[in-house]
């Protein structure tokens, strides 16, 4: 390796990561997630997976989850979803599904403020905890709002890290060789 070529290789090498990541991010936007999820908002994965670009002196790029709160990490793992206060999660029911938009579930339809709406209490039903409300003033029809299990488990439906991997192993060395080839050509000498 020549000189000229030892001081391109770095270039060469955070390049070749930064197209490989954008790569890997159009194909987790557009294709992954559209196929894994039901989304409300089709600029919600575009909003969330985003790029750490690689430098010459860290050459390390990044794609990840910027809205933490999304759960995206859960759904590409396959894990359990456990309570933020240490009680119970609450998974929502065919009642509550319809009253989705692009933010999830609106505000007052959660569990915290929909237990302080009159006609909604706890009540056990086949051995599980739901939260029910009263459709009427009077005591039936009642409709359950939300399961209350102590844990969620979280199927794995979103092949992040698969895709991911799959498209950097096929992808890198062809983006490399390009980046490379344009930086030996560029190079002061």
């Amino acid at each position: 390796m020549t000189d000229i070529e030892r001081k391109q290789l770095p270039f060469a090498l955070a390049g070749a990561l930064n197209d490989v990541a954008f790569a890997i991010r159009i194909e987790e936007v557009d294709h992954a997630g559209h196929q894994a999820f039901d989304l409300r908002d089709p600029r919600f994965l575009r909003a969330a997976i985003v790029v750490d670009k690689a430098r010459k002196a860290d050459p390390v790029a990044l794609v990840y989850d910027r809205l933490k709160s999304s759960d995206l990490a859960l759904h590409a793992s396959g894990k359990v979803k456990y309570p933020f206060d240490g009680h119970r999660v609450a998974v929502p029911t065919k009642h509550i599904l319809p009253k989705r938009g692009a933010r999830g579930v609106p505000k007052a339809w959660r569990p915290k403020r929909v237990m302080r709406k009159p006609r909604v209490f706890v009540k056990q039903w086949n051995g599980h905890e739901y939260i029910w409300r009263r459709r009427t003033k009077k005591r039936y029809p009642i409709e359950p709002l939300y399961l209350l299990v102590p844990h969620a488990r979280m199927k794995a439906r979103f092949p992040f890290y698969e895709a991911a991997s799959k498209k950097f192993h096929s992808d890198f060395q062809a983006a490399f060789n390009r980046r490379f080839e344009a930086a030996l050509r560029t190079a002061r000498r």
